[in-house]
This record gives C-alpha cells, structure tokens and sequence, in this order.
C-alpha cells in the first residue's frame, strides 16, 4: 500500500482591515464592519478615547492600541509581526474611512511590501457623503483635506485652487472655518459658489450653500460640529 503524503502545514497569514466606521450617525456601522471588529485580535485606532467605547458599543470585547506618528515604528512592527502570524488586524480612524486625513499609511504600504493580504471594509465617507449633497459635480472632484495652519503655506495653498477645474473638497475646523473661507473668497473669488456641510449624518446635520462672500457672513459665528467644505469648479 503506497505511503501517503503528510498534510501541508498550516502556514495561513493575517489579514489587514480597513474598516470604516460611521462619520456621525452610528447605525451605518456595516455588518460586515462590526463582524470585523468583533473578530480581530489586535485593533489599531485613532484615538482609544473614541475607539474603546464605540467597539463596546458594538458588543466588541476587543482591545484597541494608538497609531499615531510617535509610536509608529512600535505599533506597525507589533501589527506586521501579528500579522505574519496568522493574526488579522483591523485599522480604524476616529470615523469615516482610514486613512483619508488620517494615519495608518505606513502600516498598509509594510503590509503590501510584505506580501500580506490588505482588505477594505468599505462604509461611510464624509468626502463622498458631502459630495453627494453639494449640488456639485461629482464625476470629477479634488480632495485636499485640512488646509494648512502657517499663514504662509495657507497663501500658497489658496492660490493652488484658483484655477481647479475640478470641485473641490476641504474638512475643517470650527475655529478656522470662517478664516478658510474668507480666504477661499480672497483667492477665488467671492462670487464663487459652495456648500459647507456640518455634523454629516447626525440629527442636527445642516447644509449653507452660497457664495463664499455670503458664506462669511452666514458663518459668523460659525456653530460647533465637524465641516466639510465643496466648492464650485473654476469656470472655463
């Protein structure tokens, strides 16, 4: 009787996770989402502040772990070397989805580098979500994120967007927002129109479409909550 070969030995490696989480409202966690963060070992986070009581929240007894730029090189290490084990590893950002204004980068470019398998777990955006209630164009867009804070590097900035032909996406605080669209004014042109979205999703979500010089006015002062910026594309 002929000898049979011994079983392959399990060699399985872990998995990242990109999991987006909701922007405001919590019952746009996904299914899938909640299932991931219930199942993982080891979650990477924004702010354990945020992450430990939504993860409760959601029946997870996980622990989460900080990925800020002063721990980076430990934490990445820690998640490479779990995950090289077979352990999958979930990233998360305070909200919407990782990455977009938000750490995690360095992780998922060793994770590729190292040949492991790196998974979205898509959901809430609050750049697509602004977009889509803009009254803008969508089909073409620019994401640029927060603008700068030096005075400086803001001028440079602004300018950049004079002539974009695309629509453009900002986030911003409530302490600069009415400072960003008096300089957006400045730059672009008073007259030009946008939508500046606050606290996307929530109950007391709201939506100030006009031009950037009405904007500054309507704005002041401008109410707490979280601000997405959309404007109008340069004319031809």
């Amino acid at each position: 009787m002929p000898t049979l070969p011994h079983p392959p030995v399990h060699n399985r490696k872990g998995t990242l996770y990109v999991v987006s989480l909701p922007i405001g409202n919590p019952a746009d966690i996904t299914d899938r989402a909640r299932d991931i963060l219930c199942t993982a070992e080891l979650i990477l986070c924004e702010d354990t502040r945020i992450a430990r009581p939504f993860l409760k929240s959601i029946g997870s007894e996980k622990e989460a772990v900080k990925l800020r730029s002063r721990n980076d090189i430990d934490v990445i290490r820690t998640a490479v070397v779990a995950l090289e084990s077979g352990t999958d590893v979930a990233l998360v950002s305070d909200a919407g989805t990782p990455l977009v204004s938000d750490p995690g980068l360095a992780l998922v470019c060793r994770a590729l580098d190292g040949g492991l398998a790196v998974k979205a777990a898509p959901g809430a955006s609050a750049v697509l979500c602004a977009l889509a209630v803009s009254g803008f164009s969508a089909q073409r867009f620019v994401f640029d994120g927060f603008p700068p804070r030096s005075r400086s590097d803001r001028r440079t900035f602004f300018q950049s967007l004079r002539s974009e032909r695309r629509t453009i996406v900002l986030f911003e605080t409530k302490s600069h927002l009415r400072s960003t669209i008096r300089e957006l004014a400045t730059q672009l042109g008073a007259d030009r129109m946008a939508s500046v979205l606050r606290n996307l999703t929530l109950s007391d979500e709201a939506r100030y479409a006009a031009s950037l010089g009405d904007l500054i006015i309507e704005l002041n002062p401008p109410p707490a909550g979280e601000y997405v910026i959309v404007i109008e594309s340069a004319p031809a």
